[in-house]
């Protein structure tokens, strides 16, 4: 069964809640990701969460925003599912920084 976008996050919130972590919702525009993570150790990055299905794209806004957060140097995730989450989520613990969670195979590596 192909896991809701609602399912991926809801996911991810949980993770970051068992780490004593905040997991914050933005309404900062469109094509802002979905989700700004902090966790204890000041590890801060931003969460774009997608269906578990090969047509969940992003928009070419998103596209354009999270090429430009990168190039600013945030750490942005793309997650499709559960497992990708709890990758992201022990890359960031470890501190690896040049393990970028891809599941939309979209190449946003600071290009637009």
């Amino acid at each position: 069964m192909i896991k809701l976008e609602s399912d991926v996050e809801a996911h991810l919130y949980s993770a970051v809640k068992r780490l004593k972590g905040e997991c914050i919702k933005l309404s900062a525009g469109e094509g802002f990701p979905d989700r700004l993570v902090v966790l204890p150790e000041g590890i801060i990055f931003f969460v774009e969460t997608k269906r578990e299905d090969k047509g969940s794209k992003l928009s070419a806004l998103q596209k354009a925003r999270i090429s430009r957060l990168r190039r600013l140097g945030a750490r942005v995730h793309t997650p499709k599912t559960k497992a990708s989450i709890d990758k992201l989520i022990s890359a960031e613990i470890r501190g690896d920084n040049t393990e970028t969670i891809d599941d939309t195979r979209e190449n946003l590596n600071g290009e637009d």
